[in-house]
């Protein structure tokens, strides 16, 4: 049986202790968490969400990142996630998205686990090789700072380079299957 990293169950948010911030944010480390609030809201890509496994279906681990090294943690029912809104285009695993509108994040809403590193969104579909439903959360809300502003995976990185500097030669691999690389 794997062990369980010590630091798991040390964050705070809002007054709910967190099982695990998923492998997505990977800034876990650099993140005030105890200054965060929850609110419920419109969310958008980006954005990160506070959830509770309500249901353990086709994707049944989290991927959680410890230093360098990710370690695939079991999902239980009643496990407290922090996970990132995002879209996910799989053709093996599960697939779905989060509407150009917004989806609307409210205390109880059923949203949908789309990949081990913390996507969430609604599922459209599996593959017949995932199972029949995607892991189910209860989102408990959208992370934000006291004033409001919702917390957003864009703000915890430095903006994009508009142009490519002198770097090493790169290798670009191409294909439209979430295996490809």
């Amino acid at each position: 049986m794997q062990k369980e990293p010590l630091h798991l169950t040390n964050i705070d948010v809002a007054g709910y202790q967190i099982r695990c911030v998923t492998s997505n944010i990977r800034v876990r480390d650099s993140v005030d968490w105890s200054s965060l609030k929850l609110v419920a809201g419109i969310g958008y890509e980006g954005n990160l969400v506070l959830g509770e496994v309500i249901s353990v279906g086709a994707r049944k681990e989290m991927e959680y990142l410890e230093g360098n090294r990710v370690i695939d943690l079991p999902l239980r029912p009643k496990d407290l996630i922090i996970g990132v809104l995002a879209n996910r285009h799989s053709g093996l695993e599960e697939y779905g998205e989060v509407p150009a509108t917004g989806l609307q994040i409210d205390y109880g809403i059923e949203i949908d686990l789309l990949g081990s590193g913390g996507t969430m969104g609604r599922c459209l579909g599996l593959s017949k090789d995932a199972g029949k439903m995607a892991t189910k959360i209860k989102a408990i809300g959208l992370l934000s700072n006291i004033s409001g502003k919702l917390a957003d995976l864009r703000n915890f990185y430095p903006a994009w380079e508009t142009q490519l500097l002198p770097s090493a030669p790169i290798i670009l691999s191409l294909g439209t299957a979430s295996g490809i690389g």
